[in-house]
């Protein structure tokens, strides 16, 4: 089977939707739980399960590879818009859904679709966060206190967000094939 090297019209408008709702998730919910809570990364770690689903039915939907990567980009920007704190709301998007495309175009050849679905889910919640925690590390911002307590939270927050990935790749998996079963998807 050949791969088309361009994205449709259908396909760039749906990735655009795909990631304004990504990131009206994100803000909404994410920042909503993060003050609640007070805690940094547990707003992260709550979206994470709802925005992976609808990215994952995105990709299902379109079924191309680039699609994350654009609905990646879509959400940057209106992230941006809401007042996102640059360069974490552009990067951390940009890698998972890149990671995610990877993970989709690698995952689909060997595999049924809904185990590529969570492969590429768990790439993208996972990468995501991987890059925000990086970028964190970066700037010297402490993840915790003590010595190892910092690594030790990272990985729990990465492995964390990589098994809400995969969860939401799977519920994104059977959301597209029972779309496609009531004749809404094709």
């Amino acid at each position: 089977m050949t791969q088309r090297s361009r994205l449709t019209t259908r396909e760039v408008v749906l990735a655009a939707f795909g990631g304004v709702a990504a990131a009206a998730i994100g803000h909404v919910l994410g920042r909503s739980v993060r003050l609640a809570v007070g805690m940094p990364m547990a707003g992260s770690l709550v979206a994470a399960l709802p925005r992976t689903a609808v990215l994952v039915v995105v990709l299902a939907r379109g079924r191309a590879f680039g699609v994350l990567t654009l609905a990646a980009v879509a959400e940057g920007l209106v992230s941006l818009g809401m007042g996102g704190l640059f360069p974490l709301c552009v990067a951390g998007p940009l890698m998972g859904g890149m990671c995610a495309d990877a993970a989709w175009a690698l995952g689909r050849r060997a595999a049924p679709e809904t185990a590529a679905l969570a492969l590429a889910g768990g790439a993208l919640a996972g990468a995501r966060m991987l890059a925000v925690l990086l970028l964190v590390a970066a700037v010297g911002v402490s993840m915790g206190r003590g010595s190892g307590a910092g690594p030790a939270v990272a990985a729990a927050i990465v492995g964390g967000n990589v098994v809400l990935g995969v969860l939401a790749g799977l519920v994104g998996g059977l959301v597209a094939r029972e779309l496609r079963r009531a004749g809404v998807m094709a």
